[in-house]
C-alpha cells in the first residue's frame, strides 16, 4: 500500500492553487483588454462624429461665403443635411476692430442628440470683417 502513495508524490501536474492563480491572472488580463477595447471604440466613434461634423461645417462655410451674407456674429442653427448637428456663433473679441477692422467670432458645433451640456465637436475662432468698419468720424483708428 505504501507504494501507491509514493507514486502520487512523483506525478507531474498542477495543484489547485496554481490553477486558480492562473485563472485569476487570465481574468485580470481579459478585463484589461475589454476595458481598453471599449475606450478605443468610443474614441473611434467620437473621431468619426467629428469628421462628419467637419464635412457639414465646410458646406455651411461655403454657403456663407458664396451667399454673400457672411458668418452671423450671433446666431445658431442646424448644419446642412445633418439634423443631429447644430452650430452657434458668438463674438469673443472686438479688440482689433479699430486697428484691423476685424472681430473674432467663435463658431461651435455640437451634437443635438447629446443634449445641452454636450461637449463641442468643433470649436473655431475666426477673424471676420467687422460690420462696424471703417470707424465713423470722431472714433479712433
Amino acid at each position: 500500500m505504501s507504494g501507491r502513495f509514493s507514486n502520487c508524490s512523483r506525478t507531474k501536474g498542477l495543484t489547485l492553487v496554481e490553477v486558480l492563480a492562473a485563472v485569476a491572472l487570465l481574468c485580470g488580463l481579459l478585463v484589461g483588454i475589454m476595458v481598453a477595447f471599449d475606450k478605443h471604440a468610443r474614441q473611434i466613434t467620437r473621431a468619426d462624429e467629428r469628421l462628419e461634423a467637419y464635412r457639414h461645417l465646410d458646406e455651411l462655410l461655403y454657403q456663407w461665403s458664396e451667399g454673400g451674407t457672411g458668418m452671423p456674429a450671433e446666431g445658431h442653427g442646424e448644419l446642412p443635411d445633418a439634423e443631429d448637428l447644430s452650430w452657434r456663433t458668438r463674438v469673443v473679441s472686438t479688440r482689433n476692430r479699430d486697428s484691423l477692422g476685424v472681430d473674432v467670432i467663435r463658431l461651435t458645433v455640437v451634437s443635438s442628440k447629446e443634449g445641452a451640456t454636450a461637449e463641442p465637436l468643433i470649436e473655431l475662432e475666426l477673424a471676420v470683417p467687422s460690420p462696424h468698419w471703417p470707424p465713423q468720424d470722431g472714433q479712433t483708428q
